[in-house]
């Protein structure tokens, strides 16, 4: 199971892999499989050979090594076709962006690209470039043949442009092939017609390709399974368990499909490495699928056979198409060379090419000193930096004799702090031992201040006794209980506030009534009596609250005459003469009664004071106790720490004389560090230096690729310029149709007009010819008429003929025709920019100015 999950987990990095949903199905099988065979193996464990299953085991492991070895190799093959045919697309990419190049500085060169006028407006840069390569990529087997083929093409295309450019240089004066041209523009769109069907032709191809692909992937599976068949029949064990299984299926079929049913046992082995009984098994009910199997996989081996020669036949004429493509487009682009000597845009681009060429010239100049200037600033550069190197390298030197100092105070520093850390020990300990003798000086203080207590206790205790022995009950109650209690006082005290309680009973109720009669003289006045009711109300209470103190202290009283023998007191406190005699017996006996309770307390205090007493000495005597065990131990412990000390002193000393070898390597260390350090120093220095240069040459590079980013940027705002420009011209083209439809509406209307108009003409021409006869016969008489007339003749021939004022200064570009500058600024002005002579439309930039 172990090795099915290393498989399964190994299969998802391996491109040769399965794909993921036969990967699941053969796992789910044998997870199916396993368990079967495992509760086969359970009940059948006591019959079992362990070392034939060791065997077993070692082979299988063998088995899934060598499956494993053969994924690596496949793997790494593939990583380094990877490789290599990254480097061949690398280098043919270059090889062609190299040729383009050249064709551009070519073009550059000899027309001068970066003029918006020497191009026409729906014109790119990127259209030489689809007119040589497809547009569908190739076919993996004709990848060198399709770039060589494509290089050629640019090499021989980029030749024919500069054979035509030099031949647009010498011809002039050659009319426009118009017939010609419109046969290639319908040609083109014939050939766009069959490229659209190539294109379909080529898709469908390509999805055929993508189902030979997985069908390839299937083979790739079952050769995997072929090869792990024979892995198996390596394995001494397996060939043992297929042979026992034969043997024991040759007497059951003996039918023609016995290597089907073989074959379908070793894979049953091999998903769930079983016992002999299980092959046999599964050899002997697996025949008729085997049979079948063996049948889908000739069939399907045929039909990939058959369409993998059905591919090639389509790639060769896939190939043999692209090429007939690319010779239909080299066709196109190839235009013939006096259309093009015959086009406006040449003859303006002729007319620039001088203008453009000082300009170079003059640029070249400005570059040179541009150059000459850049060597100054990389000399005085390659001098600063050698400054900076200078004063780098003595600041570097000041810094690390500063790190040195550094360094020395740190170690300074550490030594002064180890000292004060081994000081603040030693004062810790001495504190410590400090604080254990505290202490114990507090223990003995506490001992000794219990023990006086207790001598105090006991004196106090002899005085109560002494006391007693007195019959002093005063001098009793002070050394026994500080706070003694005073009945009597208490009770003089309750009767004095008794009597002020009914003093001031009888004020309130005096007050109370004299308001009383004070309310019922002045009823009248309404604003006094809630006055008078709010104090009526506070003195009621007040003097609930006096009867209510009243029977308290009344109730105090009685208790306390009960207990002190009220009978003999009068309402003002006086003795009673009659009971006198009762009085005295009552006080001699409540004497006796108080000597034999002051006896009874002083003894139950006595016996407390002694518990107290001993328990104290108990508790000073445990301490005591616990304070001896206490220094046993702590001896014990000193012994204990003196030999670890004694054995600590001696690892130390033995650290100490090895860290003193230490010291000594490791300086011996350091200086060869030093020593290395200095040439990675040196060389570290040198790799800057090419690090610099190409820093520099970076810098270059990045800049040519700013420029050229910057270039592709303005060509692309350039081309929808001129998109927008056709679309503008479009619109203008349309609105001229329309007024085309106008004039040709007019024109129908003066046509009938200009019959008429052409009558008189004639009739007029007649009368003029008769005048002219008489005319010429009346100049020949003399000769100088003629010679007026013929320069009257050349007069006009240099007149322009719209004003008939001015000379003949500029011509237009598009029918030759020649006029003067003013009547052409005028016609430009005005939006009419059409010849006076032949109607034909010209631009600003088709006049030119000519020299009589």
């Amino acid at each position: 199971m172990t090795e099915r999950k290393r498989r399964s987990e190994d299969g998802r990095d391996m491109d040769d892999q399965p794909p993921p949903s036969l990967t699941k199905k053969r796992n789910t099988a044998r997870e199916s499989d396993f368990q079967a065979l495992s509760a086969e193996f359970d009940e059948n464990s006591g019959m079992l050979d362990m070392e034939s299953i060791r065997e077993f085991q070692k082979e299988a492991i063998w088995r899934q090594m060598q499956e494993y070895k053969r994924d690596a190799r496949s793997a790494q093959q593939h990583a380094s076709d990877l490789e290599r045919r990254q480097v061949v697309w690398t280098e043919r990419m270059a090889s062609i962006c190299s040729l383009w190049d050249r064709a551009v500085r070519d073009l550059d060169t000899i027309v001068n690209g970066s003029s918006t006028a020497a191009r026409p407006p729906n014109d790119s840069l990127a259209t030489w470039l689809e007119l040589v390569i497809p547009s569908k990529a190739p076919l993996p087997h004709s990848g060198n043949e399709h770039v060589d083929a494509t290089r050629t093409s640019l090499e021989s295309f980029n030749q024919s442009v500069h054979g035509i450019l030099q031949k647009l240089q010498e011809k002039d004066g050659q009319g426009v092939d118009w017939p010609s041209a419109v046969s290639r523009i319908s040609l083109t769109r014939a050939t766009q017609d069959q490229v659209d069907e190539l294109k379909s032709h080529v898709a469908s191809l390509s999805k055929q390709l993508a189902e030979k692909k997985d069908m390839l992937e299937l083979r790739e599976d079952e050769l995997r399974r072929a090869l792990k068949r024979a892995d198996r029949s390596a394995c001494p064990t397996v060939r043992a368990i297929e042979a026992d299984a034969l043997m024991k299926s040759q007497p059951g079929s003996s039918s023609p499909a016995g290597p089907a049913a073989q074959e379908e046992s070793d894979k049953e082995v091999d998903a769930t490495s079983a016992s002999s009984k299980n092959a046999l098994t599964n050899g002997t009910n697996g025949t008729p699928q085997a049979a079948q199997a063996q049948q889908d996989k000739t069939d399907h081996r045929l039909l990939a056979e058959r369409r993998l020669a059905e591919i090639e036949v389509k790639a060769r004429e896939n190939t043999q198409l692209i090429m007939q493509v690319d010779a239909l487009k080299l066709q196109i682009a190839s235009v013939p060379d006096h259309i093009i000597a015959e086009s406006a845009l040449y003859k303006q681009v002729s007319a620039s090419r001088d203008y453009y060429s000082a300009q170079a010239q003059r640029l070249q100049a400005e570059v040179d000193r541009l150059f000459a200037e850049v060597a100054e600033l990389r000399t005085s550069r390659s001098e600063f930096e050698e400054t900076i190197l200078a004063e780098s390298t003595s600041q570097r030197q000041a810094l690390e004799a500063e790190m040195q100092r550094l360094q020395n105070d740190l170690v300074r520093v550490r030594h002064h702090r180890d000292q004060i850390q081994r000081e603040l020990e030693e004062r810790r300990a001495r504190d410590a031992v400090e604080d254990q003798k505290s202490a114990e000086l507090k223990l003995l203080s506490d001992v000794r201040r219990e023990r006086m207590n207790a001598l105090i206790s006991e004196n106090k205790r002899l005085l109560a006794y002494i006391a007693v022995l007195k019959g002093d009950r005063a001098a009793f109650e002070m050394y026994t209980d500080e706070e003694l209690n005073k009945t009597v006082a208490v009770a003089d005290e309750l009767r004095t506030k008794l009597e002020q309680v009914v003093r001031r009973e009888k004020k309130l109720t005096e007050k109370l009534d004299a308001l009383t009669i004070q309310g019922g003289d002045e009823a009248e006045s309404p604003a006094q009596t809630g006055s008078q009711e709010s104090e009526t109300a506070k003195l009621v209470a007040e003097l609930q609250s006096a009867r209510e103190q009243t029977n308290a202290l009344q109730r105090r009283v009685r208790k306390y005459e009960d207990v002190l023998g009220g009978a003999c007191v009068g309402e003002d406190g006086a003795v009673d003469d009659s009971d006198l005699s009762k009085s005295n017996e009552l006080v001699a006996k409540q004497k006796r009664v108080d000597d034999l309770s002051l006896q009874c307390e002083s003894l139950q205090r006595t016996s407390e004071m002694m518990e107290r007493e001993l328990q104290t000495i108990c508790e000073s005597f445990a301490r005591l106790e616990e304070q001896n065990t206490s220094k046993v131990w702590d001896l014990a412990q000193k012994e204990q720490s003196i030999a670890r000390v004694v054995a600590e002193k001696c690892k130390y000393e033995e650290k100490f004389i090895g860290l003193n070898k230490d010291r000594e390597a490791q300086k011996m260390a350091n200086q060869a560090l030093r020593q290395q350090n200095a040439k990675q120093l040196e060389h570290i220095k040198a790799i800057e230096e090419r690090d610099r240069a190409r820093g520099q040459q970076l810098a270059l590079v990045s800049n040519e690729a700013q420029q050229a980013t910057i270039a592709w940027q303005t060509t692309q705002a350039r081309l929808q310029e001129a998109q927008q420009r056709a679309q503008e011209l479009e619109e203008q083209s349309r609105a001229q149709e329309e007024k085309v439809r106008v004039m040709a509406a007019a024109l129908n209307e003066r046509t009938e007009s200009l019959g008429a108009v052409e009558l008189e003409k004639r009739r007029t021409e007649e009368a003029l010819d008769v005048a002219n006869r008489r005319v010429s016969e009346a100049e020949k008489t003399t000769d100088q008429t003629g010679l007026a007339k013929l320069c009257a003749d050349y007069k006009a021939l240099l007149k322009c003929p719209t004003c008939q004022t001015n000379f003949k200064s500029h011509v237009l570009l598009r029918c030759m025709h020649v006029f003067c500058k003013q009547c052409l600024d005028s016609r430009i002005e005005t939006r009419q920019r059409k010849c006076p002579s032949c109607s034909e439309p010209f631009g600003a930039k088709d006049v030119r100015q000519i020299y009589l």
